[in-house]
């Protein structure tokens, strides 16, 4: 074997050992494949319907506000006061660490506004829908759901 050919030989085992997945390094965290499901200020809550209002957010960007219900609303025509969980993204498909979701008491007018450490995520828009992922947790309000949402987008 040439020299050439054993160095080729040689950086590419470096390159597999390299790549190579150590036993010690964390696993990703798995994303829920379910609907919207967990506790709502203590309460349980599934995901039945969803609506959204395209807005301009932070700085005239274009956006959406996403509202989740546990029940079965009458989309476009239900009140904003009939869903219990606003998410607030850009416009456009990907993962939006910085923006919010709030997270309304059904018991009262008590409501918790997420950022940091929590997940929002739209996966598709097409036409009049828009699909994502959501995770957010707040033990302090006794809060934690996770889980895919699809909503129709009204106007």
């Amino acid at each position: 074997m040439n020299k050439p050919t054993a160095l080729l030989i040689f950086l590419s085992a470096i390159m597999l050992v390299s790549c190579k997945k150590h036993n010690n390094d964390p696993e990703p965290p798995e994303q829920a494949t379910h609907v919207v499901t967990g506790k709502l200020y203590g309460k349980d809550f599934t995901f039945a319907s969803g609506k959204a209002s395209r807005e301009i957010i932070d700085f005239q960007e274009e956006g959406f506000e996403i509202f989740l219900s546990s029940a079965k609303a009458d989309g476009c025509a239900s009140p904003d006061e009939n869903f219990h969980v606003i998410i607030r993204t850009p416009r456009k498909v990907g993962k939006f660490p910085d923006y919010y979701a709030i997270l309304a008491d059904p018991a009262s007018s008590d409501y918790a506004m997420f950022t940091d450490g929590n997940v929002f995520e739209v996966t598709s828009i097409s036409g009049n829908t828009i699909k994502g992922y959501l995770k957010v947790t707040d033990p302090e309000r006794n809060s934690a759901i996770e889980g895919t949402f699809e909503a129709t987008i009204c106007n």
